[in-house]
C-alpha cells in the first residue's frame, strides 16, 4: 500500500509538472509575448508610433474596388517610393472589403486579433502542439514588422498550411495554390512543387485558376490598370529591390544590374533543379514543399522583413517541437528590420532562410510513415 501511495504521488507530480511549466518558460514564451503584442495593439490603435500602412493601403484599395475605381497609382518611381501604394493583384484587396466598412481603429484591432489567430491555426494545422513555439514566433522580428505594417503574411501562412493539409486533394490544393500565387506573385515556386511531385492535373488546374484569379478581378479596376500593372511591378522592383533582403539586392551589391538579373535567373533555375531532385526522393513531398516556400522568399525581387514570417511553415514541418531552428529568425533583429544594401544586413537576411532550406531538405525518418500515408502525386 505504501509503495502504491508513493507511485500515485509520483504520477501526480508528473501530471502537475505537465500542467504547470517552469516559471521561466511561462515568462519567456507566454508573459512577454502577451505583453508585447498587447502593447503593439494599443499603439496601433492610438495612431502613435505604429503606422499600420500596409493594412490601411489594402483597406483603401478595397474601398476603391467597391466603387469600381482603380486602386493603382501612376507607375512612376517618385510615387511608388513613398511605399503607400497598392501594388498587389486586385484579388488581394477583396478580403479587406469588410474592413472598409468599419472605423479604422476598430478594423485594425479586429484584423490584428484575427491574424494572430490565423498564425496559431496555421501552426496547428501542420502539426505544432508545443505551445512554446507560439511564444518564440511572437518574438520574431518578422512578426514585429507585421505588427507595425499589418500586411497579409499571416493569411498566406494559413493558406500554406491548408494547402499542405489538402495535398492529397487535387482541386482543393489547386485552388489554394492559385489563391497564394495570385495574391502574392512571388509564391510561384509552389507550382514547381506540383510539377516536381507529379501532380499534373493539379498543376494544370492551379495554373488555369491563377490566370483567372489574377486577370478577372481587374474588371473592377479597369482595363488600363491591367495593361499598366506589369510596368508597376518593374518600377517597384527597381525602386525597392536593391534596398530589400532579396537575392537581387545581394547580387546588386557586387555586380551590375544586368549581371544581378542574370544571377537571379540562375538562382531560379537552381531552385527548380533542387525542388525536382528532392521531390523525387525519399520524403520528397515535404522536402519539395519546404524548398518551394523558402525559395519563393529568396527569389522574390523584393523581400521585406515580414516575408520571413512564412518560414514558420517549413520550420514547423521539420521541427514540430521547440528546437534551435525556431530561434534562427531571431537573428533578423540584428538587421534593424531593413537591408539598405549593407553587406552584414544582407548576409543575415540570406543566411536565415538558407539555414531553414538546408534543414528542411534533409530526410527525417519520423516523417516517412506520414508521407507514405498521404495519396501521392503518382495518383494524379
Amino acid at each position: 500500500m505504501c509503495n502504491e501511495a508513493i507511485a500515485d504521488s509520483d504520477n501526480a507530480s508528473v501530471i502537475r509538472g505537465r500542467c504547470h511549466p517552469p516559471a521561466w518558460q511561462t515568462v519567456i514564451f507566454a508573459n512577454i509575448p502577451v505583453v508585447w503584442i498587447g502593447w503593439a495593439i494599443l499603439f496601433a490603435t492610438l495612431d502613435r508610433h505604429w503606422s499600420f500602412n500596409d493594412f490601411l493601403t489594402f483597406r483603401r484599395a478595397a474601398a476603391d474596388l467597391i466603387h469600381a475605381h482603380s486602386p493603382y497609382p501612376p507607375p512612376t518611381p517618385r510615387v511608388l517610393a513613398h511605399g503607400l501604394s497598392f501594388v498587389y493583384p486586385p484579388i488581394a484587396a477583396y478580403p479587406f472589403i469588410p474592413f472598409a466598412a468599419l472605423p479604422a481603429h476598430v478594423a485594425i484591432v479586429v484584423y490584428l486579433v484575427a491574424s494572430l489567430a490565423a498564425i496559431g491555426v496555421a501552426l496547428w494545422l501542420v502539426g505544432v502542439r508545443d505551445w512554446r513555439i507560439l511564444g518564440v514566433v511572437a518574438l520574431w522580428e518578422p512578426l514585429f514588422m507585421w505588427l507595425i505594417e499589418g500586411p497579409i503574411e499571416p493569411w498566406l501562412l494559413l493558406l500554406l498550411a491548408i494547402g499542405w493539409r489538402w495535398r492529397g486533394r487535387t482541386l482543393r490544393l489547386a485552388a489554394v495554390v492559385a489563391l497564394l500565387v495570385s495574391a502574392k506573385l512571388f509564391l510561384w515556386p509552389l507550382l514547381l512543387w506540383l510539377l516536381a511531385t507529379r501532380r499534373r492535373r493539379c498543376l494544370i488546374a492551379a495554373s488555369a485558376m491563377t490566370g483567372i484569379f489574377v486577370v478577372l478581378p481587374f474588371a473592377n479596376a479597369g482595363l488600363q490598370a491591367l495593361r499598366s500593372y506589369p510596368h508597376v511591378l518593374r518600377t517597384l522592383a527597381a525602386v525597392f529591390g536593391p534596398s530589400s533582403f532579396s537575392l537581387l539586392a545581394v547580387f546588386d551589391s557586387f555586380t551590375s544590374r544586368l549581371g544581378a538579373q542574370l544571377a537571379l535567373l540562375a538562382a531560379a533555375i537552381a531552385l527548380f533543379a533542387l525542388v525536382c531532385v528532392v521531390g523525387n526522393r525519399e520524403d520528397g513531398d515535404r522536402r519539395a514543399f519546404c524548398a518551394a516556400v523558402v525559395g519563393a522568399v529568396l527569389l522574390s525581387p523584393i523581400v521585406w522583413a515580414h516575408y520571413f514570417l512564412l518560414l514558420a511553415i517549413p520550420i514547423a514541418l521539420v521541427r514540430p517541437k521547440l528546437s534551435l531552428l525556431w530561434g534562427a529568425p531571431l537573428f533578423l533583429w540584428a538587421t534593424g528590420s531593413a537591408a539598405l544594401g549593407e553587406p552584414h544586413r544582407l548576409a543575415i537576411g540570406l543566411l536565415v532562410p538558407l539555414m531553414v532550406l538546408a534543414a528542411s531538405c534533409r530526410v527525417h525518418p519520423t516523417r516517412r510513415v506520414e508521407a507514405a500515408s498521404v495519396p501521392g502525386a503518382a495518383a494524379d
